[in-house]
């Protein structure tokens, strides 16, 4: 079962698992904690979650998603930003599960278009398939730059 969390710090141990395999040069943070608050307190963001067992359990999987205007063309927008299963969970229909709820709650926001994406560094074939089956069509590659600050 999906459920979406009241608080960002619930899915902080999937958010670490995901940047581990994800290979991108970032940490979770608490200001990262704090944003995704402020955007579930309004209304803005969601994180959907998916548990081992039930409520109270581990979380095996996990989608945080946005909707905003798109700044081209105006129509709601709903975007995935975070998508990730547990290994072990994998082709379980965890990810499908994830996905619909991600849909349904866009659809629930009057969104016109959704956005998801896929790390490079994740396995493919699998994610590609499921996006396809959902309607989902190849758009463009996202290019990734950190710039270190002086502290």
């Amino acid at each position: 079962m999906i459920t979406e969390v009241q608080s960002a710090a619930e899915a902080v141990d999937i958010g670490r698992m995901f940047l581990a395999e994800s290979g991108l040069p970032m940490q979770l943070s608490e200001r990262s904690e704090a944003v995704w608050d402020e955007l579930m307190a309004s209304g803005k963001g969601a994180i959907f979650v998916a548990r081992a067992n039930g409520p109270g359990t581990k979380i095996v999987g996990a989608l945080g998603a946005l909707i905003h205007p798109d700044i081209i063309d105006g129509k709601l927008t709903a975007t995935e930003f975070f998508w990730f299963v547990d290994p072990a969970w994998r082709s379980l229909g965890v990810g499908k599960a994830l996905l619909s709820k991600f849909e349904a709650w866009g659809q629930s926001r009057l969104a016109e278009r959704f956005i998801v994406s896929r790390l490079l560094a994740v396995e493919s074939a699998s994610v590609e398939k499921l996006y396809h089956q959902f309607g989902y069509l190849p758009l463009e590659t996202h290019y990734i730059k950190e710039i270190p600050r002086c502290q």
